[in-house]
């Protein structure tokens, strides 16, 4: 999660371009109902200070509300370029040692407060598959279902204590982070 909440306020830059979009059901109810593509902003960058080709990959993807600031976000770490089916373990306080793919989903309250944090539930049936990659043009796609359960409480009513996302389908493209904007500086 990011540590400082002003990353999020829609008052920095103004949010660039989208690259990509998601789509899961969220507890059975389509994610684009909620988050319609016109709200929701793709990231993909190489997770190492130098953003080398061996790096790990981490996808992030921003829900935004009607005022365009972040109101829920969905990301992984630990991806690699190339294809296959990753089973998603559950992140742990250790920082980069854990070797699984991680996922996280995080609730902000009025573009600047924390909600509730979300970690993955290890009994679930959660993985994470990348379909394809295209060095050329380096676009992602793929599929997912992942299961979280609230980690942490915050100022946050609205997202139920379970999110199962299933039938997870996602596209974005790798971007150098000084292209991401001020808003999408970090992971």
């Amino acid at each position: 999660f990011l540590s400082s909440c002003d990353l999020f306020r829609n008052n920095l830059d103004p949010m660039p371009p989208s690259i990509g979009g998601v789509d899961a059901n969220l507890n059975g109810e389509k994610l684009t109902s909620l988050f319609p593509p016109d709200r929701q902003v793709a990231r993909a960058a190489y997770s190492g200070i130098f953003e080398q080709t061996t790096d790990p990959v981490s996808i992030y993807f921003g829900f935004l509300d009607s005022q365009n600031a972040i109101r829920a976000s969905l990301s992984w770490k630990k991806l690699s370029v190339d294809t296959g089916r990753f089973t998603i373990g559950e992140a742990n306080n250790s920082g980069n040692d854990h070797p699984e793919v991680t996922a996280s989903f995080h609730t902000i309250v009025g573009g600047d407060v924390s909600g509730k944090s979300y970690k993955v539930l290890p009994s679930a049936d959660n993985y994470f598959t990348l379909d394809s990659y295209d060095e050329n043009t380096k676009e992602m796609k793929g599929t997912f279902n992942v299961t979280f359960v609230v980690n942490s409480y915050g100022d946050e009513r609205d997202f139920p204590d379970t999110l199962r996302l299933t039938e997870g389908r996602f596209q974005t493209r790798l971007l150098p982070r000084k292209e991401w904007g001020m808003n999408w500086r970090r992971l």
